[in-house]
């Protein structure tokens, strides 16, 4: 009986293998490309329960690396190349648990220097050779600098002498607070009697972490400038202090920053110093210490004398970095590296300008090659050593140790020739609301606007008219009405191109009736409007339809997603077509919100990957009388080409008010504009499996906020590129571009509108030479009324031909669905059709004919195995 029942499965098995790839197709196995531009990660502690990790990078390289194990202490290990590291060995450093990090500096005559401060804040010196590292018994001079110490820092200078800075917040007459100086020239074995800098009895009432004194030297060895800087937070100055002698003499307490009116009047703070050929370089943060802050710098070319207009170093973040720091490559320019608890960011200073930030993105930097998991690395530390970075950090899930190293972009990487934002055309400007902006481009190089626009009252007539233009590669036509006097209310238009056959597809919904309309165009004739075809109803079974969003698959599948938004029947629907709109499946729901007890559901994207899987996600709202509140986003995938979906998860419970989606090969891009800290923010998540597993949320960093819907599209060679419009104290606008495994900003642009007035709204698209196209919609009052403009901006994006590829994707169609006919849209001009005779079928007679044979084959095939099993057991 056993044998039978194993053969009837094996059957059954065989046969749904052939009938998943008859009705499937050939769906090529996906393997995830690997951007990473870092090392391979190493977990040096192993272990659980680790924090707060200290990087040591020796005169020769060698990596010194210490951290707090919560259970043994202070745990230790070390490497000469980064890739095979000592055993972790348990130490008893000099250093407490509970006071700041050390300061660890080398010399080029092999020592290591290293400072620290114990609890009761009195400040150590010690010194040892670089083998001794890990031997604390064998380190020397072992020497007290300073007591009652907040904040200190060190530097060497080019012969290897050593100056400290640091600021006393108790003290008395003899010995007041305030900011002072020591140093050494004779590799720390003795030093010079403290001189003070500054005196401020406000030091008295801040907190170590309220204090920040911070040293630089030039790096000519023919010179001995010193320069030092501090916050006085009390009195929202920045302060420095010069010396020409090296560090005998000094020029103190000159105030460098203030709080000033163009800046609002706000608090600078946490300021640091950089010195290169001929610049003294200077950064500081202004904002609220910990809230929200935008750092800034200047610069001056004659020793602190006289200094630049200050310049924004980063865009508004309306998290704080936690921490600036200057990492020290080249006489020429310099690095700052800046921590918060969501990024790593690094940025160039070449003299004369910041490039755009570099961007880790943690959660997709590491991942445990046991487990698999994203690891999101916090508490990073930073060093640089002949052009490469080193990074350590703690794993903030697992508790555990990673290291990785990359190289550092040269200069020329970091700013590359610019590519302005340009080309301002005006498409039109009409008077009222438009509404519906939907822009696309196709593979011939031309890119499609569509838009509702009111008609013009001066005509006598009411309602809206669907407008069009297109850029032909080097102008934009102008707007011409393509489907005119639309009385029944239209709404959410929706944009596709099927590139296979050259056609354009419009849908939309009749907010009168509920009916969802389509319509298609062969793509070189869209300007014409009797070349459209007749709208038809494709749906009619709500008038609470809304939202309509439009995908089109490699095969020229087009699937629909909507939703029934209030009262019985409320939740989000698909329906399809194979030959290309003629006939139209019946509804099938994705996702039940009745059922589920959503008050209502809207807002629906659609997505397909190359498995054949189709994604979908939508917003649930709530209800408060007449208004309606964004509560959440949620995310659903089918298998089987929209006939069953899983059951939604929850991609984020704040207020969302606009989500898409980008596919390219086996990875999966998701967005939303959501709240972050009060301010609007757009976050991304990525998922490299098609939707099964997905990284943590990233945010796109901003300050004042995300002003309308972004824009996201991808390019010939994979890469997204994410637009928005932030405001800060004018409109930005921001090209954002992802690519190994980062974001990066790429262009910004102010946009110079007022910004009481104005509403804003943007869509973007990529033509396939490489042109990437903005439509920033303004709405401005005028007169009694509303007038919209549609304005164009463009750049090359400069693309290689050589790493362009072609993507597709098919949607996975297991299951046969029935298409009944749709129904023409009465009282719709234009009013002649476009045969689809002249279109291709995707699926042609021929074709189903050598399927059903197949089928009828496979069918006897399998009867006649069961029926000689049978025998046989008999």
């Amino acid at each position: 009986m056993k044998t039978k029942r194993s053969k009837i499965t094996l059957i059954t098995l065989l046969a749904v293998s052939i009938l998943s790839v008859v009705f499937s197709g050939d769906v090529p196995q996906v393997r995830a490309q690997s951007t990473r531009v870092w090392s391979d990660p190493v977990n040096l502690s192993k272990s659980g329960g680790a924090l707060n990790p200290m990087l040591v990078i020796g005169p020769n390289g060698t990596i010194h690396v210490i951290w707090v194990d919560e259970f043994d202490g202070y745990k230790y290990a070390m490497s000469v190349d980064g890739v095979n590291w000592t055993t972790p060995a348990t130490i008893k450093f000099p250093f407490s648990f509970k006071a700041d990090p050390p300061k660890f500096r080398t010399t080029t005559n092999g020592l290591i220097h290293v400072f620290w401060k114990n609890d009761k804040n009195i400040l150590y010196y010690a010194q040892t050779r670089q083998e001794d590292f890990g031997n604390p018994g064998l380190w020397k001079a072992i020497i007290q600098l300073g007591e009652f110490v907040a904040d200190y820092d060190v530097q060497v200078d080019p012969s290897g002498g050593l100056h400290v800075s640091f600021i006393k917040n108790m003290g008395s007459d003899s010995d007041p607070t305030g900011v002072y100086y020591r140093n050494s020239a004779n590799s720390g074995l003795s030093w010079s009697s403290p001189n003070i800098l500054f005196k401020s009895q406000y030091f008295r009432s801040l907190a170590p972490k309220d204090t920040r004194v911070r040293l630089a030297v030039s790096k000519n060895t023919d010179e001995k400038n010193v320069f030092a800087v501090w916050d006085d937070r009390s009195q929202k100055r920045i302060f420095m202090a010069i010396s020409s002698d090296g560090g005998a003499g000094w020029v103190s307490g000159r105030e460098i920053v203030a709080p000033l009116a163009s800046l609002g009047f706000k608090t600078p703070y946490n300021a640091d110093i950089e010195v290169l050929e001929n610049q003294v370089l200077v950064t500081w943060s202004v904002g609220e210490p910990g809230v929200r802050c935008t750092p800034y710098s200047w610069s001056s070319s004659d020793g602190g004398e006289t200094w630049s207009e200050p310049v924004k170093v980063l865009a508004d973040s309306a998290q704080c970095p936690e921490r600036s720091e200057f990492i020290s490559t080249d006489q020429a320019y310099s690095l700052s590296l800046f921590s918060s608890p969501e990024e790593l960011l690094i940025s160039a200073w070449n003299g004369s300008t910041w490039s755009n930030p570099e961007i880790q993105a943690r959660s997709s930097l590491v991942t445990n090659p046991i487990t698999l998991d994203s690891v999101v690395l916090g508490c990073e530390q930073a060093a640089a050593y002949n052009a490469q970075l080193f990074v350590v950090g703690c794993d903030q899930a697992g508790g555990d140790i990673w290291f990785i190293t990359r190289q550092l972009d040269t200069l020329e990487s970091r700013f590359p020739l610019p590519f302005a934002w340009g080309g301002d055309t005006e498409i039109t400007t009409a008077p009222g609301t438009i509404s519906s902006l939907s822009f696309g481009a196709d593979d011939a190089g031309n890119a499609h606007a569509f838009w509702l626009q009111p008609l013009s009252p001066a005509t006598g007539a009411s309602g809206s008219q669907i407008e069009y233009a297109r850029w032909d590669g080097t102008v934009w036509t102008e707007p011409v009405a393509i489907i005119s006097e639309l009385d029944d209310l239209p709404a959410n238009l929706s944009l596709q191109m099927n590139n296979r056959q050259q056609r354009l597809m419009l849908s939309w919904v009749n907010l009168r009736t509920g009916e969802l309309l389509f319509t298609s165009v062969n793509s070189e004739r869209a300007y014409s409007p009797l070349e459209w075809l007749q709208p038809v109803v494709v749906l009619s079974s709500s008038k609470l339809t809304s939202s309509p969003h439009m995908l089109v698959d490699a095969a020229g599948r087009i699937v629909i997603a909507y939703a029934v938004t209030l009262n019985e029947g409320r939740g989000i629907y698909v329906i399809q077509s194979a030959d290309s709109g003629g006939t139209w499946s019946q509804p099938i729901k994705v996702f039940d919100a009745e059922i589920a007890g959503w008050e209502m559901a809207d807002q629906p994207k659609l997505a397909v990957t190359e498995d054949g899987r189709l994604h979908a996600q939508f917003v649930q709202y709530s209800l408060f009388g007449s208004r309606q509140q964004s509560t959440g986003l949620y995310y659903s995938q089918s298998s089987d080409g929209g006939l069953t979906w899983t059951t939604p998860e929850v991609v984020s419970q704040q207020p969302v008010y606009w989500s898409e989606f980008v596919s390219y090969k086996g990875a999966l891009h998701r967005f939303w504009l959501g709240t972050n800290i009060s301010v609007n923010s757009t976050f991304h998540q990525i998922s490299p499996d098609g939707g099964i597993t997905w990284s943590s949320p990233r945010r796109i960093p901003n300050d004042g906020g995300v002003l309308s819907a972004p824009a996201v599209s991808l390019d010939s060679t994979g890469k997204i590129h994410l637009l928005q419009i932030t405001q800060e104290d004018v409109q930005i606008f921001q090209e954002w571009e992802w690519g190994n495994g980062r974001w990066q900003l790429i262009e910004t642009r102010e946009l110079g509108i007022p910004k009481q007035d104005s509403r804003i709204g943007l869509a973007g698209s990529i033509t396939a030479p490489g042109i990437i196209h903005a439509i920033v919609q303004l709405e401005n009052p005028s007169g009694n009324g509303m007038e919209t403009t549609l304005l164009n901006i463009s750049r090359p994006l400069e693309l290689d031909e050589s790493e362009k590829v072609f993507f597709s994707a098919s949607i996975s169609t297991p299951g046969v669905v029935s298409f009944p006919t749709a129904t023409p849209a009465p009282n719709v001009i234009p009013t002649q059709t476009f045969s689809l005779a002249d279109v291709d079928d995707v699926q042609p007679k021929m074709n189903k004919n050598i399927v059903g044979l197949i089928l009828v084959a496979v069918f006897i095939f399998l009867v006649i195995i069961v029926v000689r099993s049978r025998k046989v057991e008999r």
